[in-house]
This record gives structure tokens, C-alpha cells and sequence, in this order.
């Protein structure tokens, strides 16, 4: 293999530790291999995840989401643009059907809503990567 490399793991931190006057965190692989790692490292790296390794939280979908904003763009259509902690965004629309009743809290809403389901799946996503790798072994 060469060039560039993605990849997601679960790591267990075990706590804080200094090492030579550098912050950092202790931490443990999978495969039990101990490790320290400088903080700023760490927390640009890997999203906590708490003490659970094993589905998305809605407390981690908030947390993951940074910033949503929407705004009326015409007479039935509401957009909404999340923006997450790694700066991507997602755009998202909601439209009403009769211009007349449009109640552009509840479109603002539906965007809201669907922005947290589109993270959840993306965090979903990268959860299953982490705990089975690229290759599942059956």
C-alpha cells in the first residue's frame, strides 16, 4: 500500500496523563495494546463517545451538530443547513403544501429533525466501521 489513508477505531480512554509537561490521555486498542496520545491529538481524532461503544445516542448527535440555521426561501419552502463539529453540513428542505397555512416554525422543525436523522445515520455509519473494520469476517 501506498499514499493516503483513512481509518476509524474504537479506543477505550483510560484518563488523563501528563507526560513530559504535554497533556494526553492514556488509552487502550481493541487488540488490548496501551498507548498515550498528546490531548489536542486525541481530541482532533476521536468524537466521545461516553461509556457506550456500541449504538449512536441522541445526547451524541446533539453533540456532534454544531450549529443548524433555517430560513424561509419562498412561499412553502423552508431551508435548513446543519453544520457538524468536522464542518460539514448538510442542506435539507421542507416544504407545505398550501402556501396559505405555511407555519414556518414547524417547516423550520422538519428540517431540525432531519438534520439530527441524517447525522444519526452518518454517525451509525462510521459506529459500524469502527467496531467491525473494512472486512467483516463471518
Amino acid at each position: 500500500m501506498k499514499g493516503f489513508c483513512i481509518g476509524v477505531k474504537i479506543i477505550e480512554v483510560l484518563g488523563e496523563e501528563e507526560r513530559f509537561g504535554v497533556p494526553g490521555y492514556s488509552v487502550r486498542y481493541e487488540d488490548g495494546y496501551a498507548s498515550w496520545s498528546p490531548k489536542d491529538a486525541l481530541e482532533k481524532a476521536y468524537f466521545s463517545m461516553g461509556d457506550n461503544q456500541t449504538s449512536i445516542t441522541r445526547t451524541m448527535v446533539n453533540a456532534f451538530i454544531d450549529n443548524v440555521e433555517t430560513k424561509q426561501i419562498d412561499t412553502r419552502t423552508v431551508q435548513g443547513k446543519g453544520t457538524c463539529i468536522t464542518g460539514f453540513s448538510k442542506w435539507v428542505k421542507s416544504e407545505c403544501v398550501n402556501p396559505a397555512k405555511m407555519d414556518k416554525e414547524a417547516e423550520a422543525d422538519n428540517c431540525r429533525a432531519e438534520i439530527r436523522a441524517k447525522v444519526w445515520e452518518f454517525l451509525s455509519f462510521v459506529l459500524q466501521w469502527g467496531q467491525r473494520g473494512l472486512k467483516v469476517m463471518e
